[in-house]
């Protein structure tokens, strides 16, 4: 018994040291610091529109329903960012929100038509970036957020299949960090708010393709997912490749099918996975976009545990040009609503088999071909059209998306090519490429962070020329870097795709002697990686040229790899600092 109580006294005394340290950090003597303790946790519910004729019209509208009860409820604040916004009970409540005096900030596409909200004298902010401004979202009093991959037209809201997403409890400090990833003012790659994580495009439009990769590439039984619109090659080659080790590949996809879906179509089969395409009795057939009755989903399940959806197609406009949300999840009450979802769409839907014209339907005729190299934060996939083409397709991954990267210049490590089927070319069809930088240890071993061993501050980069023990003249490049290690090559991959290798020596006792020139292209900026006397490439540091940060897209490849945050800040500093820099 005086254990327990011993025990209970302990708890006590923990819980008011965590309450008084908390409070110590806040000069103010309300009570927010301290109910910050007891926050309950951010839960999402999820929505699904419910199409069809036999539907009830409670059930049709609840969607709608619902965001005009949260725009009603809102009491200060009001920002709205979407594609679609046509739906006249929703400008209704709106204007009521603008009237109760609350500030309504309305982020639009720059070519949609907004009538309904002009008419009523609703200011709107114009997205002037390339692409479509796609997002779904509403951040009501900054504790509220609503989003998913239906626009607020009457028409998709009640007509066509789509998702959505709601939380309400966040508390206001985090939510207005969102507001300020939505708007694109953070530098954070990825955002999680509850068990969701967002990633935003086209800032990050790669990094959210390669997500959808990786995960394809990872599933162990079964992927799902509900499309409206793809035209992204290489997720059709990932899809055949699972399918092909045994995935069970369900896709259902928006009628009339996209070429992909149709090229899905004719091989999934082969190895027991088919593909759909939607039956929605409220589609209008005349060719006018908008009617209602789409599948309009962007949702894939991975092992029936993951789901990937939000506002992105699976298309190369939404990676490099729209203004997307993408988020993930591995909720399990979340997963489970949608794996319903999907097994809903399904039985809306019939099996879809191309009607064949003649024989020569069945000869693929130049089907591209992928190069898949590296592992980690390396992984990118290149295609190209045919063995005569040397220049990588722009859907292409990776180090392979970076403007026009040549075969030529690719290092073989890990390197395998296939055609888009998935069939993997012999050494006799495989196209010339050059030989590895990297060691097996070191993919083996990637990422290896021993902070602060991993990460080097190398305080400036410098050509020059330097005479080589046999009294040859020989350009170089002079790297400060405080270490007592001894590198005995370094190895630069740059912004552009570039990978340039050569030898390293001592110079005295805080610089290198690098055997090569840095590239000359003003836009290179990349990572430094040092190979030591044992063979393994264990140290890596920032190439800044010129007043400017590490690239973003660094930056997310070493979040992604799961490097500690501490690690990250140290090694994003030092890049920062390399600004002050010339090359």
């Amino acid at each position: 018994m005086n254990d327990i109580k011993r025990i209970g006294s302990i708890i006590i005394l923990l819980l008011v040291w965590a309450i008084i340290s908390k409070c110590s950090n806040h000069k103010s003597n309300d009570l927010q610091p301290i109910m910050s303790l007891f926050d309950s946790p951010i839960l999402w519910k999820s929505y699904f529109s419910f199409p069809g004729r036999d539907v009830s019209h409670h059930r049709q509208v609840q969607v709608r329903d619902r965001i005009v009860d949260m725009i009603d409820n809102t009491n200060e604040e009001l920002e709205i960012h979407i594609y679609g916004l046509t739906d006249l009970e929703i400008i209704e409540a709106i204007e009521r929100a603008r009237n109760r005096g609350l500030r309504v900030r309305i982020v639009v596409d720059s070519d949609r038509n907004y009538s309904g909200l002009e008419n009523i004298g609703i200011p709107l902010d114009i997205w002037r970036g390339s692409g479509l401004h796609h997002p779904k979202v509403i951040i009501s009093d900054t504790n509220k957020v609503f989003t998913g991959t239906g626009n607020f037209t009457t028409q998709g809201l009640l007509k066509d299949f789509d998702s959505y997403m709601i939380a309400e409890n966040i508390p206001q400090s985090k939510a207005k960090k969102f507001r300020d990833f939505l708007r694109e003012e953070t530098d954070e790659p990825v955002f999680q708010l509850g068990s969701l994580y967002f990633m935003n495009a086209p800032r990050d439009g790669l990094h959210i393709q390669k997500k959808i990769l990786d995960h394809i590439r990872g599933a162990k039984s079964s992927i799902k997912y509900l499309i409206y619109t793809h035209f992204d090659e290489l997720i059709s080659h990932e899809l055949v490749k699972a399918a092909k080790r045994g995935i069970i590949v369900e896709g259902i996809y928006d009628r009339p099918i996209n070429p992909e879906g149709k090229y899905l179509a004719e091989i999934l089969p082969l190895y027991g996975s088919i593909i759909y395409e939607e039956e929605n009795e409220d589609k209008i057939d005349n060719g006018t976009f908008g009617l209602g009755g789409l599948l309009h989903h962007k949702t894939m399940i991975i092992d029936d545990s993951t789901l990937l959806s939000g506002s992105y197609n699976y298309s190369r406009s939404a990676r490099d040009m729209n203004r997307e949300i993408f988020y993930e999840s591995m909720d399990p009450i979340i997963v489970r609503e949608h794996i319903f979802e999907f097994q809903r769409v399904r039985d809306q839907s019939r099996i879809f088999r191309k009607e064949k014209k003649n024989e020569k339907d069945d000869i693929v005729v130049s089907e591209p071909l992928v190069l898949d190299w590296g592992i980690g934060i390396f992984r990118s996939q290149g295609m190209i059209r045919n063995s005569s083409s040397d220049v990588f397709l722009p859907i292409s991954s990776g180090v392979f998306s970076m403007g026009n990267v040549s075969r030529r210049n690719i290092p073989r490590g890990s390197a395998t090519w296939s055609r888009k089927s998935g069939e993997l070319l012999s050494d006799e069809e495989s196209l010339p490429i050059h030989t590895n930088f990297f060691s097996d240890q070191f993919f083996e071993n990637q990422p290896n962070p021993q902070y602060p061993e991993f990460f080097r501050n190398v305080e400036g980069f410098s050509h020059l020329n330097v005479f080589t023990v046999d009294g040859r003249l020989q350009n170089g490049t002079l790297l400060r870097m405080n270490t007592s290690q001894d590198f005995i090559e370094g190895i630069l991959w740059t912004q552009s795709g570039q990978l340039v290798s050569s030898s390293m020596r001592k110079w005295n006792d805080n610089s290198f002697i690098w055997g090569a020139e840095l590239p000359s292209e003003a836009i290179n900026t990349g990572l430094f990686f040092f190979r030591n006397q044992n063979g393994v490439v264990n140290s890596m540091a920032c190439y800044v040229l010129g007043n400017r940060n590490i690239p973003r897209f660094y930056e997310y490849l070493l979040r992604e790899n799961y490097i500690q945050k501490r690690i990250l800040n140290d090694a994003m500093m030092n890049c920062d600092r390399l600004g002050e820099f010339g090359g």
